[in-house]
């Protein structure tokens, strides 16, 4: 099945959709979804995913960028206690070794310190690869880099002391 655009004489495909299931839009599919952006600014959106209401879930950018919820996964601390930091994030329901993540931290760490998000467990937030948080390590307003590694959340940032 093709869709495309002009008059039955002259008409350009736009989209298709073979016998397969795969879909390509611009391009004949050799995958089960495939899409060939247009000549346009790198900095454009070459794929955008909405939820329900319109918010953007990600996007892709021609450059090959990928976004999520126009953030680069940077979020906000919403504790108000030291040590336990809290994120609300709709789409992570598990975590999964390898997810990385931005955070502005609202509260300085006092000892061991944990990470969570929505319902989620609080997981362990570790330096140095194994290594407990000590105190000062994480101050209030800093932005931390960490990455789940199966086990804890490892600290990529620099320690603020």
């Amino acid at each position: 099945m093709v869709w495309g655009q002009g008059t039955s004489g002259s008409l350009t495909e736009q989209m298709r959709l073979d016998a397969s299931g795969d879909l390509g839009v611009g391009v004949t599919p050799t995958a089960r979804l495939q899409i060939r952006g247009v000549n346009a600014a790198a900095t454009s959106d070459a794929f955008l995913a909405e939820d329900n209401v319109g918010t953007d879930l990600f996007r892709i950018k021609n450059n090959g960028d990928v976004i999520t919820h126009q953030t680069l996964n940077f979020h906000s601390d919403t504790s108000v206690t030291n040590d336990t930091y809290g994120i609300v994030e709709p789409l992570i329901t598990a975590y999964t070794t390898g997810m990385n993540f931005y955070a502005s931290i609202g509260v300085s760490n006092t000892g061991i310190a944990t990470i969570q998000f929505n319902a989620l467990s609080a997981i362990t937030i570790k330096k140095l690869h194994d290594q407990d948080l000590i105190t000062g390590d994480i101050e209030a307003g800093q932005i931390i880099h960490v990455i789940y590694d199966g086990v804890n959340f490892q600290m990529l940032s620099q320690l603020a002391q």
